[in-house]
């Protein structure tokens, strides 16, 4: 019997903050977007549970950011 197991990104949720900031690599100033990813453990490619979660911090107009924590993402997303 072969189990085909792994981890896969699931779908990503994006939403725009309140927080105006400056871009330093394309030089918008803009409302920044934040980012939660799931990561899921799957068994034959099928999603069954997730395992970890990605927060990222990013200008909405040339996608450059950085990594966030959860407090940090639920404290902008409010």
């Amino acid at each position: 019997m072969i189990f085909i197991f792994g981890v896969n990104d699931g779908k990503v949720k994006e939403t725009q903050t309140n927080h105006t900031e400056y871009c330093s690599r394309c030089g918008n100033t803009a409302r920044w977007m934040v980012s939660k990813k799931p990561v899921n453990a799957s068994l034959f490619f099928i999603p069954v549970f997730p395992v970890n979660m990605k927060y990222r911090y990013y200008c909405p107009v040339c996608r450059d950011g950085r990594k966030i924590s959860k407090e940090k993402y639920e404290k902008l997303v409010e």
